[in-house]
Protein backbone atom coordinates (compact mmCIF):
# COMPACT_ATOMS: atom_id res chain seq x y z
CA UNK A 1 0.00 0.00 0.00
CA UNK A 2 2.70 2.57 0.61
CA UNK A 3 4.28 1.57 -2.40
CA UNK A 4 0.80 2.10 -4.22
CA UNK A 5 0.84 5.52 -2.63
CA UNK A 6 4.20 6.66 -3.41
CA UNK A 7 3.41 5.96 -7.40
CA UNK A 8 -0.26 8.06 -7.28
CA UNK A 9 1.03 11.51 -6.63
CA UNK A 10 3.01 11.27 -10.06
CA UNK A 11 0.13 9.90 -12.43
CA UNK A 12 -2.14 12.45 -10.74
CA UNK A 13 0.06 15.02 -11.69
CA UNK A 14 -0.29 13.81 -15.03
CA UNK A 15 -4.22 13.42 -15.26
CA UNK A 16 -4.24 17.01 -12.98
CA UNK A 17 -6.18 19.01 -15.10
CA UNK A 18 -6.16 23.19 -15.49
CA UNK A 19 -8.63 25.24 -16.39
CA UNK A 20 -7.79 28.51 -18.69
CA UNK A 21 -10.85 30.61 -18.34
CA UNK A 22 -11.49 33.97 -19.81
CA UNK A 23 -13.70 36.57 -18.15
CA UNK A 24 -15.94 39.35 -19.45
CA UNK A 25 -13.77 42.41 -17.37
CA UNK A 26 -17.88 44.10 -16.62
CA UNK A 27 -20.06 41.32 -15.75
CA UNK A 28 -17.28 38.70 -14.31
CA UNK A 29 -19.09 36.13 -16.55
CA UNK A 30 -16.89 33.36 -18.17
CA UNK A 31 -16.26 33.83 -21.90
CA UNK A 32 -14.33 30.62 -22.61
CA UNK A 33 -12.36 28.24 -20.57
CA UNK A 34 -10.32 25.13 -21.52
CA UNK A 35 -8.96 22.09 -18.81
CA UNK A 36 -6.13 20.41 -20.03
CA UNK A 37 -3.76 18.16 -17.97
CA UNK A 38 0.04 17.17 -18.84
CA UNK A 39 -0.64 14.37 -20.64
CA UNK A 40 -2.87 16.00 -22.47
CA UNK A 41 -0.96 19.36 -23.80
CA UNK A 42 1.71 16.70 -24.61
CA UNK A 43 -0.08 14.58 -26.58
CA UNK A 44 -1.51 17.86 -28.63
CA UNK A 45 1.62 18.87 -28.93
CA UNK A 46 2.97 16.09 -30.65
CA UNK A 47 -0.18 15.42 -32.93
CA UNK A 48 0.70 19.36 -33.57
CA UNK A 49 4.07 18.86 -34.53
CA UNK A 50 3.27 15.58 -36.81
CA UNK A 51 0.76 17.81 -38.83
CA UNK A 52 3.11 20.57 -39.34
CA UNK A 53 5.88 18.28 -40.63
CA UNK A 54 3.05 16.96 -42.48
CA UNK A 55 2.24 19.67 -44.43
CA UNK A 56 5.64 21.42 -45.10
CA UNK A 57 6.62 17.92 -46.97
CA UNK A 58 3.92 18.20 -49.08
CA UNK A 59 4.72 21.99 -49.59
CA UNK A 60 8.22 21.05 -50.32
CA UNK A 61 6.94 18.26 -52.66
CA UNK A 62 4.16 19.43 -54.70
CA UNK A 63 6.02 23.16 -55.03
CA UNK A 64 9.42 24.64 -57.53
CA UNK A 65 10.91 24.89 -53.73
CA UNK A 66 12.13 21.14 -54.51
CA UNK A 67 14.38 22.33 -57.30
CA UNK A 68 16.71 24.08 -54.53
CA UNK A 69 17.20 21.52 -52.70
CA UNK A 70 20.39 19.63 -53.26
CA UNK A 71 20.42 16.24 -54.34
CA UNK A 72 16.14 16.64 -55.31
CA UNK A 73 16.51 17.84 -58.99
CA UNK A 74 15.49 15.10 -61.68
CA UNK A 75 16.93 14.40 -64.67
CA UNK A 76 15.06 16.11 -66.86
CA UNK A 77 16.17 19.06 -65.20
CA UNK A 78 19.59 17.99 -65.36
CA UNK A 79 19.06 17.36 -69.37
CA UNK A 80 17.60 20.70 -70.01
CA UNK A 81 20.20 22.33 -68.08
CA UNK A 82 22.64 20.48 -70.42
CA UNK A 83 21.23 21.30 -73.24
CA UNK A 84 21.34 24.93 -72.09
CA UNK A 85 24.92 24.63 -71.38
CA UNK A 86 25.91 23.06 -75.24
CA UNK A 87 23.21 26.26 -76.71
CA UNK A 88 25.73 28.35 -75.12
CA UNK A 89 28.60 27.12 -75.88
CA UNK A 90 28.00 27.16 -79.52
CA UNK A 91 26.59 30.58 -79.05
CA UNK A 92 29.97 31.54 -77.77
CA UNK A 93 31.81 29.74 -80.64
CA UNK A 94 29.25 31.76 -83.15
CA UNK A 95 30.51 35.14 -81.96
CA UNK A 96 33.88 34.12 -81.96
CA UNK A 97 33.95 33.55 -85.53
CA UNK A 98 32.06 36.84 -86.50
CA UNK A 99 34.36 38.42 -84.70
CA UNK A 100 37.12 36.63 -86.18
CA UNK A 101 35.60 37.89 -89.60
CA UNK A 102 34.62 41.47 -88.99
CA UNK A 103 38.17 41.71 -87.66
CA UNK A 104 39.64 40.34 -91.24
CA UNK A 105 36.92 42.34 -93.26
CA UNK A 106 37.94 45.72 -91.73
CA UNK A 107 41.51 45.01 -92.27
CA UNK A 108 40.80 44.46 -95.64
CA UNK A 109 38.66 47.65 -95.88
CA UNK A 110 41.70 49.30 -94.18
CA UNK A 111 44.64 47.98 -96.23
CA UNK A 112 46.05 46.76 -93.10
CA UNK A 113 46.11 42.79 -93.93
CA UNK A 114 48.90 41.36 -91.92
CA UNK A 115 51.47 39.30 -94.15
CA UNK A 116 51.06 34.96 -93.45
CA UNK A 117 53.29 33.72 -90.77
CA UNK A 118 54.31 30.65 -92.27
CA UNK A 119 57.48 31.00 -93.71
CA UNK A 120 57.54 30.82 -97.58
CA UNK A 121 60.59 28.46 -98.81
CA UNK A 122 59.45 29.04 -102.15
CA UNK A 123 60.44 32.70 -101.70
CA UNK A 124 64.32 31.75 -101.10
CA UNK A 125 64.53 30.51 -104.41
CA UNK A 126 64.98 32.25 -107.90
CA UNK A 127 61.84 31.80 -110.63
CA UNK A 128 64.56 29.74 -112.88
CA UNK A 129 65.11 27.47 -110.14
CA UNK A 130 61.32 27.30 -109.61
CA UNK A 131 60.25 26.77 -113.47
CA UNK A 132 62.91 23.75 -113.60
CA UNK A 133 61.45 22.15 -109.68
CA UNK A 134 58.16 22.51 -111.27
CA UNK A 135 58.95 20.95 -114.81
CA UNK A 136 61.17 18.19 -113.79
CA UNK A 137 59.24 14.93 -112.66
CA UNK A 138 59.99 12.39 -110.56
CA UNK A 139 61.06 8.57 -111.30
CA UNK A 140 57.45 7.48 -109.84
CA UNK A 141 55.57 9.75 -112.29
CA UNK A 142 57.94 8.53 -114.87
CA UNK A 143 57.46 4.97 -114.02
CA UNK A 144 53.27 5.86 -113.26
CA UNK A 145 53.17 7.27 -117.11
CA UNK A 146 55.26 4.39 -118.99
CA UNK A 147 52.72 1.47 -117.28
CA UNK A 148 49.92 3.29 -117.96
CA UNK A 149 50.67 3.50 -121.51
CA UNK A 150 51.68 0.16 -121.68
CA UNK A 151 48.25 -0.81 -120.70
CA UNK A 152 46.06 1.41 -122.84
CA UNK A 153 48.27 -0.17 -125.52
CA UNK A 154 48.21 -3.84 -124.68
CA UNK A 155 43.89 -3.41 -124.31
CA UNK A 156 43.44 -1.37 -126.95
CA UNK A 157 44.56 -1.50 -130.41
CA UNK A 158 44.27 0.71 -134.02
CA UNK A 159 40.67 -0.54 -134.74
CA UNK A 160 39.27 0.21 -131.68
CA UNK A 161 40.08 3.36 -130.70
CA UNK A 162 39.19 4.54 -134.12
CA UNK A 163 36.04 2.78 -133.69
CA UNK A 164 35.04 4.44 -130.14
CA UNK A 165 35.77 7.90 -132.00
CA UNK A 166 33.28 7.04 -134.90
CA UNK A 167 30.76 6.02 -132.19
CA UNK A 168 31.36 9.15 -130.77
CA UNK A 169 30.31 11.18 -133.57
CA UNK A 170 26.81 10.31 -134.07
CA UNK A 171 24.10 10.30 -131.82
CA UNK A 172 20.70 7.62 -131.48
CA UNK A 173 18.01 9.39 -134.17
CA UNK A 174 15.40 7.91 -132.04
CA UNK A 175 14.96 5.68 -128.43
CA UNK A 176 13.06 2.28 -129.24
CA UNK A 177 13.25 -1.32 -130.33
CA UNK A 178 15.70 -1.36 -132.66
CA UNK A 179 15.29 -4.55 -135.36
CA UNK A 180 17.76 -5.02 -138.39
CA UNK A 181 16.26 -4.45 -142.19
CA UNK A 182 15.75 -7.68 -144.80
CA UNK A 183 18.24 -5.70 -146.84
CA UNK A 184 21.19 -4.98 -144.01
CA UNK A 185 20.94 -1.59 -145.08
CA UNK A 186 19.49 0.25 -142.30
CA UNK A 187 17.62 -0.41 -139.14
CA UNK A 188 13.81 -0.11 -138.34
CA UNK A 189 13.28 1.75 -134.84
CA UNK A 190 9.70 1.20 -133.26
CA UNK A 191 8.70 3.45 -130.93
CA UNK A 192 5.64 4.56 -128.30
CA UNK A 193 3.46 6.95 -129.53
CA UNK A 194 4.52 10.07 -131.04
CA UNK A 195 8.44 11.29 -130.88
CA UNK A 196 10.86 13.51 -132.11
CA UNK A 197 13.73 12.11 -134.31
CA UNK A 198 16.73 13.67 -133.84
CA UNK A 199 19.85 14.15 -135.74
CA UNK A 200 22.53 11.97 -136.16
CA UNK A 201 25.60 14.29 -136.43
CA UNK A 202 25.76 18.20 -137.52
CA UNK A 203 25.02 18.41 -141.12
CA UNK A 204 23.08 20.40 -143.80
CA UNK A 205 19.03 19.13 -144.46
CA UNK A 206 19.86 17.91 -148.55
CA UNK A 207 15.93 16.49 -148.79
CA UNK A 208 13.08 17.18 -147.54
CA UNK A 209 9.66 15.95 -148.77
CA UNK A 210 6.81 13.64 -149.26
CA UNK A 211 7.20 10.08 -151.10
CA UNK A 212 4.09 7.92 -151.50
CA UNK A 213 5.74 4.40 -150.50
CA UNK A 214 7.95 6.17 -147.00
CA UNK A 215 5.94 8.40 -146.19
CA UNK A 216 8.03 11.94 -145.06
CA UNK A 217 11.60 11.55 -145.90
CA UNK A 218 14.89 13.26 -144.87
CA UNK A 219 18.45 13.04 -145.81
CA UNK A 220 21.17 14.92 -143.88
CA UNK A 221 24.59 15.42 -145.02
CA UNK A 222 27.44 15.44 -142.23
CA UNK A 223 31.22 15.86 -142.11
CA UNK A 224 33.76 13.21 -143.49
CA UNK A 225 31.53 11.87 -146.22
CA UNK A 226 28.73 10.82 -144.38
CA UNK A 227 24.91 10.86 -145.38
CA UNK A 228 21.64 9.97 -142.73
CA UNK A 229 18.55 9.32 -144.30
CA UNK A 230 15.12 9.38 -142.48
CA UNK A 231 11.82 7.55 -143.49
CA UNK A 232 8.42 6.92 -142.67
CA UNK A 233 8.41 10.37 -140.94
CA UNK A 234 4.95 12.02 -140.06
CA UNK A 235 5.61 15.87 -139.92
CA UNK A 236 8.73 17.62 -140.96
CA UNK A 237 10.06 20.64 -138.34
CA UNK A 238 12.79 21.82 -140.69
CA UNK A 239 13.18 22.57 -144.55
CA UNK A 240 16.26 21.92 -147.05
CA UNK A 241 19.36 23.89 -146.68
CA UNK A 242 18.91 24.16 -142.88
CA UNK A 243 21.54 23.27 -140.56
CA UNK A 244 20.69 20.87 -137.82
CA UNK A 245 22.92 20.30 -134.67
CA UNK A 246 23.92 16.86 -133.22
CA UNK A 247 20.94 15.49 -131.26
CA UNK A 248 18.54 18.26 -132.30
CA UNK A 249 14.95 17.60 -133.41
CA UNK A 250 14.17 18.19 -136.87
CA UNK A 251 10.93 15.72 -137.20
CA UNK A 252 8.27 13.61 -135.85
CA UNK A 253 7.27 10.31 -136.10
CA UNK A 254 3.83 8.71 -135.01
CA UNK A 255 4.52 4.84 -134.13
CA UNK A 256 0.95 4.39 -132.80
CA UNK A 257 0.05 4.01 -136.17
CA UNK A 258 -0.42 0.93 -138.02
CA UNK A 259 0.13 -0.46 -141.97
CA UNK A 260 -1.02 -3.60 -142.60
CA UNK A 261 -1.29 -4.42 -138.67
CA UNK A 262 2.41 -3.35 -138.43
CA UNK A 263 3.72 -0.42 -135.97
CA UNK A 264 5.30 2.62 -138.60
CA UNK A 265 8.71 2.52 -137.32
CA UNK A 266 11.87 4.78 -138.26
CA UNK A 267 14.06 3.80 -141.35
CA UNK A 268 17.49 4.71 -140.44
CA UNK A 269 20.17 4.68 -142.92
CA UNK A 270 23.67 5.72 -142.86
CA UNK A 271 26.18 6.05 -145.84
CA UNK A 272 29.80 6.93 -146.04
CA UNK A 273 31.19 8.02 -149.66
CA UNK A 274 28.31 6.74 -151.05
CA UNK A 275 28.39 2.71 -149.61
CA UNK A 276 25.99 1.64 -147.25
CA UNK A 277 27.28 1.78 -143.25
CA UNK A 278 25.13 -0.79 -140.92
CA UNK A 279 24.50 1.95 -138.30
CA UNK A 280 24.81 -0.60 -135.06
CA UNK A 281 28.45 -0.38 -135.85
CA UNK A 282 28.53 3.21 -135.63
CA UNK A 283 25.58 4.06 -133.46
CA UNK A 284 25.51 3.08 -129.79
CA UNK A 285 21.64 2.19 -129.52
Amino acid sequence: MKTKNKKTPFFDKLKFRYKLCILNEKTLEEVFHIELSRLSAFVLSVCAVLVVFVLMSLFILYSPIKYYLPGFSDYSVRKELTNEVIKVDSLYKHISLQNMQIKVMKNIIEGSVSMDSIPKIASKLSYEKLAELSDKKSEREIKFEKDYNNSLTNNLNISDISDIKTKELFYVPMFGTVVKSADNKGVNIIGKNTQNVLAAADGIIIFASFTFNNGYVVVIQHNDGYLSAYYNLTDILKKEGDKVAHGEAFALIDNSKKVNNNAVALYFELWHNGKTVNPQDVINF
